[in-house]
């Protein structure tokens, strides 16, 4: 989900690396009308989880599954803000 946001941030010209300003950027799209905030809500879900994994060792087999899941959605998402 991260790579997929970093390329709309790249389709509009900026170059970002943090978690934190690319929710930021989707923040505006959203307040632009230009994107739902059901993706918001999903890319920071993504970013918490991946924090779990990567520095408290929390992990689950259905909040795996359900971030496929979202990903996938997420991706098709973030492919037609680009054609935009």
């Amino acid at each position: 989900m991260f790579r997929a946001a970093r390329a709309v941030l790249f389709s509009m010209r900026f170059k970002e690396r943090r978690y934190f300003v690319i929710g930021i950027i989707l923040e505006r799209l959203s307040r632009d009308g230009k994107l739902e905030s059901k993706y918001i809500n999903d890319f920071r879900a993504a970013t918490s989880s991946r924090e779990d994994v990567d520095y408290r060792y929390i992990y689950s087999l259905d909040t795996a599954t359900y971030l496929v899941n979202t990903a996938e959605e997420f991706l098709e998402r973030m492919k037609k803000l680009i054609k935009l």
